[in-house]
């Protein structure tokens, strides 16, 4: 069914008359059907039903923390950007590319971008790499390694050194968010929001520029302060309580007090 999926893409990309960014959604949108349908896929050498294996159970953060987690990954992908643009590496490369193809596209075409390029890929990403590899690791090698693992498989799905290399530091962050909810939902709202961002600043405000040092030192020090918050609110359950709702392993770092 996933090659199916991408080859019809694929196909239907290659045959479009509407542009270069309608080639690019659609074959991304194609690729990341394949992708979730491997995460699905992944779930059937589980005995655990496919909610609970991938980790798309409630979780136990509050909607105010779920909020400022979307909020420190949005100011880390920030801060990345800048630290893009003080390495000159801005102007060339899989980002640079896809913000030139990207650059003003309006009306059908910008809808499209933000369920291709920002939903889609948010979902079945998150479902692989935070869901299917990260929970399924944790009870292995424990959760700082399988965070750090996924981080990497994260940013080797990329296939360009540079974009890698962002995507398995933003990685991390999503590994940390997901941990901390006991829920792969919060990874996917984090992701989701990062690349809704993205797509829409391409695509609206092409020529907004920050001084790189600032927003270095503002994006780095906003993500830090939205973990460290989530960290010290995070519900402290029972052990029995915490297994029966996070079966892969995956409670939050250290269940003693913070003092």
């Amino acid at each position: 069914m996933a090659a199916a999926g991408s080859v019809g893409g694929c196909a239907l990309a290659d045959s479009t008359e509407s542009g270069s960014a309608e080639a690019l959604i659609w074959t991304t949108l194609t690729v990341e059907v394949a992708i979730g349908l491997a995460a699905w896929a992944g779930t059937l050498f589980s005995a655990a039903a496919p909610v609970t294996r991938l980790g798309l159970g409630a979780g136990r953060l509050t909607a105010l923390d779920l909020g400022i987690l979307v909020l420190g990954g949005l100011a880390l992908s920030f801060s990345l950007n800048a630290l893009m643009d003080v390495a000159d590496l801005g102007e060339r490369g899989a980002l640079a590319e896809l913000d030139r193809t990207l650059r003003g596209i309006r009306g059908g075409t910008l809808l499209l971008a933000l369920v291709g390029l920002g939903v889609a890929p948010g979902i079945a990403e998150e479902l692989l790499c935070r869901g299917l590899i990260q929970r399924g690791l944790a009870d292995r090698v424990g959760a700082p390694a399988a965070i750090a693992l996924a981080a990497i498989a994260f940013g080797v799905m990329h296939l360009e050194v540079v974009h890698g290399a962002l995507a398995a530091v933003l990685g991390v962050y999503f590994g940390l968010a997901a941990h901390l909810a006991g829920s792969v939902r919060a990874a996917i709202l984090c992701h989701v929001s990062n690349n809704l961002a993205a797509v829409a600043l391409v695509a609206m405000a092409p020529e907004l520029q920050i001084p790189p040092a600032a927003a270095m030192a503002l994006g780095l020090s906003v993500a830090g302060a939205c973990l460290w918050r989530v960290w010290r609110r995070r519900p402290k359950p029972a052990v029995a309580a915490d297994l029966e709702r996070d079966p892969a392993g995956l409670q939050a770092f250290g269940d003693s007090d913070d003092s």
